[in-house]
């Protein structure tokens, strides 16, 4: 059976105890997560910014996302919607604190 078509894309690695995502520097915090709303713009992204073995980019509905960032819990504390999106007013994509975003996709 097919799965549902996915809303969001992450990049995704899997490790020993289980999956890993990768953080990076946005707008002057540290450890921001990347989430992307088409699979081409998170292979690009990938593309151009994440070196190494095992990084692909995997779609979740919007259930899992939220259920994964309650997993990840603190360890993911902001995200950054499409960050590779033409820069909006005020200086582009701005990293959204984790409970915003999840309130955002529970909305």
């Amino acid at each position: 059976m097919a799965r549902p078509v996915s809303g969001h894309y992450l990049i995704v690695r899997r490790d020993f105890g289980g999956l890993e995502l990768p953080h990076l520097s946005l707008g002057g915090r540290e450890g921001v997560l990347p989430i992307f709303s088409s699979e081409k713009a998170a292979e690009r992204f990938l593309a151009s910014r994440l070196p190494g073995d095992g990084w692909r980019v995997r779609g979740f509905s919007r259930g899992e996302v939220i259920s994964l960032l309650f997993a990840f819990g603190e360890g993911v504390r902001w995200m950054a919607p499409d960050p590779e999106s033409p820069a909006r007013e005020g200086g582009g994509p701005r990293p959204m604190s984790r409970g915003a975003f999840i309130e955002f996709l529970a909305g």
